[in-house]
């Protein structure tokens, strides 16, 4: 995001997206398999949590936690929406069928992002939300001179504690992830059909789009770090 062009690298990640979409529902061979689902993360990185992080940074200096929760509560409602309607699809249609019509869910939202996406609101002629009243804030208490404290990326990469970071991310995406991807097969391994089993998940995507709601206003009312260790806690 910082060598080229935003819209274009997210514009870019969602087409890589809907082509692998649509190349799965040729595909048939497990390699094949292998090699679009690890395109389609690569189409999702670009598209997903680093951008909005980016642009809710770019567009609010108030309320950054609340407005960050509010935008990712799209993947829990997408997955309250689609895990239900894919499976039916699979059952109904068949898995390439419904790969088809995934990659044309994917052309669809493209269409208004391209139209949409604005990557600062200097594009518009407008400013981040708050950015007024940190202007009148710093006038009035004349502060000194911003001193920018912290590490550069190179530091940062040498030091322990960030790879410590980077094991957290890594186990925590593990156990969350890793479990909820295979719980619509290990609820049909049980008994259940695959459809109502695809429904239990999507019970889990609405949880999850509440609980971003709320972890972005507590973010916003205690401070990111308090409100990590608490939701990591729990």
């Amino acid at each position: 995001f910082t060598k080229f062009p935003p819209k274009r690298v997210t514009i870019f990640g969602g087409l890589l997206m809907v082509l692998c979409w649509l190349g799965l529902s040729v595909a048939n061979n497990i390699y094949l398999f292998y090699v679009l689902g690890l395109l389609i993360g690569t189409g999702s990185s670009l598209t997903g949590m680093v951008c909005v992080s980016i642009l809710m940074n770019n567009w609010f200096v108030e309320r950054k936690g609340t407005a960050m929760g509010i935008a990712l509560t799209g993947t829990g409602i997408g997955s309250m929406i689609f895990n239900p309607v894919a499976s039916k699809l699979i059952v109904e249609c068949g898995y390439q069928a419904a790969y088809r019509w995934l990659g044309l869910i994917c052309i669809l939202a493209l269409l208004p992002y391209m139209l949409l996406f604005r990557y600062q609101p200097s594009e518009i002629g407008a400013s981040p939300l708050g950015a007024e009243n940190q202007s009148r804030e710093k006038e009035s208490k004349k502060e000194a001179p911003l001193v920018i404290t912290g590490l550069t990326r190179a530091e940062a990469m040498k030091r322990p504690e960030f790879y410590g970071i980077c094991f957290i991310a890594f186990a925590l995406s593990g156990a969350c992830q890793g479990l909820y991807q295979h719980m619509t097969a290990y609820f049909t391994d049980i008994g259940y059909e695959q459809v109502r089993a695809a429904s239990f998940i999507g019970i889990v995507g609405f949880t999850l789009a509440v609980g971003k709601i709320g972890a972005g206003w507590l973010t916003d009312k205690i401070g990111l770090q308090k409100c990590y260790i608490l939701l990591v806690g729990l």
